[in-house]
């Protein structure tokens, strides 16, 4: 999967509500298409354009005007949004190189990088797409406990997490080494996004994940991490200091 396609299908990445309200796949990468519902086959690309703030500071300190694109490559302080959650900005620090879609920051293909997205609920088969039945509950720890309950995926037991002052629990998984061509268009489906049919999938088999689940305010939101085997140490490096960044609200 080139770096100009995404993790993410859905259509409703609506705009934030403000330049302090503001939404961002690992895992990797990120574009966004159109699915109805739990339709295998991705429609139209959605036309409305995220609205929110990104890219380095100028010298004043304001940030870039509400209504610039994020999909932009650069240096220095960039904003983005929690796909499914859109009023919740995060900011961090990109470094050369790296995508910011907003939802996501990403490099390379296969894509690795970071994901930021609102969960309602994940799959327990990718190929077919199943979602899990009855959903994931509503806390922190009914998300991090349903991966535990998915064998395929391996996870670590969860483990306590804070970021920028927000708690919640830390996982690890690995992404089973699937044949690509048994599943519906390639995509090995993990989660799907609160308030609309937004999913995240793999960029491939044996994709390494990381899921910091966070209590945000009452919210549920998670920053995935995804590399591969191979991935560089430098990129694990740079995909360590963007999570040290991180700043939410």
């Amino acid at each position: 999967m080139s770096a100009d396609s995404h993790p993410f299908v859905g259509t409703t990445h609506r705009p934030p509500l403000s330049s302090s309200a503001a939404t961002v796949a690992l895992i990797a990468a990120i574009s966004i298409t159109g699915c109805s519902g739990d339709s295998d086959e991705p429609s139209a690309i959605d036309t409305v354009a995220p609205t929110v703030s990104t890219g380095p500071l100028p010298a004043d300190g304001t940030a870039t005007p509400i209504g610039a694109t994020p999909d932009t490559v650069g240096t220095g302080p960039a904003t983005g949004y929690f796909a499914g959650a859109e009023d919740i900005p995060i900011t961090f620090t990109l470094p050369d190189g790296w995508k910011n879609n907003g939802w996501g920051v990403i490099k390379g293909d296969p894509i690795v990088g970071l994901i930021f997205i609102n969960v309602a609920n994940i799959y327990s088969d990718s190929c077919p797409p199943v979602q899990v039945d009855p959903p994931v509950g509503p806390t922190v720890d009914d998300l991090a406990s349903a991966w535990a309950s998915l064998p395929a995926f391996d996870a670590t037991e969860p483990s306590d997490v804070t970021v920028d002052g927000f708690d919640g629990k830390y996982i690890e998984f690995t992404v089973p080494d699937y044949n690509e061509t048994e599943c519906p268009y390639g995509m090995f489906r993990l989660m799907r996004e609160a308030g609309g049919d937004g999913d995240y999938w793999a960029q491939g088999p044996n994709q390494h994940n990381t899921l910091r689940i966070l209590d945000v305010a009452g919210t549920r939101l998670v920053i995935g991490t995804g590399n591969f085997p191979d991935t560089s140490q430098q990129d694990r490096t740079e995909i360590a200091e963007i999570l040290d960044s991180i700043q939410i609200g």
